[in-house]
């Protein structure tokens, strides 16, 4: 099991980009287990749910806000 607080700071952010850390915490503390395994991850917000259209081939279509949803989005392009 995997548990971390809401730091103040995190307090602040928006609702997808602490789903996508929590998402991105959850997957590097078990990488090793998960490396060769097909994840489906089961979530009701929409931009999460339709994360792999904001991949860096359609930057055209999502301009990252700052540089932690660029890091999440470099994280996750590198997972395919």
């Amino acid at each position: 099991m995997l548990r971390y607080s809401t730091t103040n700071a995190k307090k602040r952010w928006i609702s997808h980009q602490l789903e996508l850390a929590a998402i991105a915490m959850t997957l590097k503390k078990y990488e090793t287990l998960l490396l060769h395994l097909e994840l489906n991850i089961f979530t009701d917000n929409a931009v999460v749910l339709n994360f792999h259209k904001f991949k860096p081939l359609n930057f055209h279509k999502f301009k990252p806000i700052n540089n932690r949803e660029k890091l999440l989005i470099a994280y996750y392009s590198n997972l395919n």
